[in-house]
């Protein structure tokens, strides 16, 4: 920082605004899908279109990332509330990877099964989207072992796979028969 510094000050910008420009630099980055997952949690809060609430799992770079996922919580935002492993709250963090029979050696997996367990106790969810890119090979393993211990909770997944040749308009059909599943199995419970 120091050569940038004394760089900038030899090419005439002026002090003031050098040390300005260091303090920002200073301080720590923000964490980008904690925002996101804020602005949406604030966004929930206030939704009233539906009592459905879907769990959306994934790396947050398939959550969060609007052009990999083809803007799948946009789509979502009108037709339920949904939650997302960056929601969870720290107390639950080991609470579902720990009851495990093995370690999980992933940090995101771990981070999954967390808050699989805090959506099935606390959220009460509906049903499980899991946003994956194809040929992940932690996800083939983590994926499965989720999908395994969602269905024996008798909660609905679906598996959407993001790649270079995903379609926007299969996206969508899978969703909304996803969401319609959701609304007819919760009128006849």
């Amino acid at each position: 920082i120091m050569s940038l510094i004394k760089t900038a000050l030899r090419e005439g910008v002026p002090k003031a605004m050098v040390h300005k420009a260091r303090k920002t630099v200073s301080k720590p980055a923000k964490n980008p899908a904690l925002e996101i997952a804020e602005y949406y949690r604030k966004k929930s809060e206030v939704f009233t279109g539906s009592d459905l609430t879907v769990g959306i799992l994934g790396h947050p770079y398939c959550i969060y990332d609007f052009c990999l996922n083809l803007n799948t919580l946009e789509r979502l935002t009108g037709n339920v509330r949904f939650v997302t492993p960056e929601m969870m709250p720290d107390q639950f963090k080991g609470a579902g990877a720990g009851r495990l029979p093995k370690s999980l050696f992933w940090t995101m997996g771990r981070l999954q099964f967390d808050a699989v367990e805090w959506m099935l106790t606390l959220k009460k969810v509906d049903g499980f989207i899991q946003l994956v890119t194809f040929a992940c090979g932690p996800e083939a393993i983590v994926g499965d072992l989720l999908e395994r211990k969602i269905k024996e909770a008798g909660k609905p997944f679906l598996r959407l796979y993001f790649e270079e040749h995903s379609g926007e308009a299969g996206i969508i059909t899978r969703l909304e028969a996803f969401l319609d599943l959701l609304k007819y199995r919760s009128r006849a419970c």
